[in-house]
């Protein structure tokens, strides 16, 4: 979420939806500035000496799967998260987050990004590491609505994943 969202943590609209402590949970409050940006520096000192790094997290109540590469010398991270499967954010929440969070983009501390994928409805994740290939595949799965030949729309079952990212660690 943008920053300037984030940082409303003490506005009447957080205190009325009750986002307080959501807001300052996340990585880009301002009040988590300089240990963000120190575990982000030593997480990417850990990628460029081969080290494969990938981020796991979840309880956001969205899923998303973001690449992250250091400009200055091509080292690469993914933070890979999933949730949630019972509780999903409100669709107005749901539609701020996917037209607020950038597709790509460098921050301030010299850092590319890409949004590999955004789902704001309960879903989950399975997560299959491939040492040989040096790879790691995040599949997510939940619920997809889809019309059928009469115009009615139904569920499809969670079969099938909505994305599968692969996630390459070798240059």
């Amino acid at each position: 979420m943008l920053p300037v969202l984030v940082n409303q943590d003490d506005s009447v609209l957080a205190d009325l939806a009750d986002l307080q402590d959501d807001l300052r949970d996340a990585w880009e409050h301002e009040k988590h500035d300089s240990e963000r940006k120190a575990l982000i520096r030593a997480l990417f000192t850990a990628a460029d000496r081969g080290i494969r790094i990938c981020i796991l997290s979840g309880d956001v109540h969205t899923s998303a799967a973001f690449r992250m590469v250091d400009s200055r010398n091509g080292a690469t991270m993914y933070q890979l998260t999933s949730s949630a499967i019972t509780y999903n954010k409100p669709r107005a929440l749901g539609w701020l987050l996917g037209n607020t969070v950038a597709e790509n983009g460098d921050s301030t501390d010299g850092y590319h990004f890409e949004r590999l994928a955004l789902y704001t409805d309960s879903n989950f994740s399975l997560i299959q590491v491939d040492p040989e290939k040096e790879m790691v595949t995040f599949r997510l799965y939940g619920e997809q609505k889809v019309s059928d030949t009469n115009e009615q729309e139904q569920d499809r079952p969670v079969t099938h994943s909505i994305a599968s990212i692969e996630c390459w660690f070798s240059e």
